[in-house]
């Protein structure tokens, strides 16, 4: 399954507030990234995500998910479905652009690893 784990202070209740909605165009189609939901006590958000490739649109909901204790936390990013959708050029897409945006908005954050080829762990 495509995911990122990033390391470093993540605050998802911060990031909900700076997340811009996204949407990239190419020659395969059109993929966005909607509205953010952040859990009450702020260790799970889900991100509404669309493709549209060849005529035809999947909607879907990435996972920003908080795992480990203050001093080791993590940040899973990946799919929220498990039986999700097919993993489309424009999935990759629109989870390479989440993990740039948290980076973006999250001083300190880091890839500790990741099997999303866009993405290099020892920058972006």
């Amino acid at each position: 399954m495509p995911h990122a784990v990033l390391a470093g202070p993540i605050d998802l209740h911060r990031y909900a507030a700076a997340h811009e909605r996204l949407e990239q165009r190419d020659a395969q189609g059109v993929h966005a990234l909607g509205g953010i939901y952040v859990a009450p006590d702020g260790r799970r958000a889900l991100v509404e995500a669309s493709s549209q490739t060849y005529g035809r649109t999947r909607r879907y909901l990435l996972a920003l998910q908080q795992r480990g204790s203050s001093g080791q936390a993590e940040c899973v990013v990946g799919l929220a479905e498990v039986e999700g959708p097919a993993i489309t050029p424009g999935v990759l897409r629109l989870l390479e652009a989440l993990v740039r945006s948290v980076l973006a908005r999250e001083p300190g954050a880091r890839i500790e690893r990741t099997n999303l080829a866009g993405l290099d762990p020892n920058g972006t």
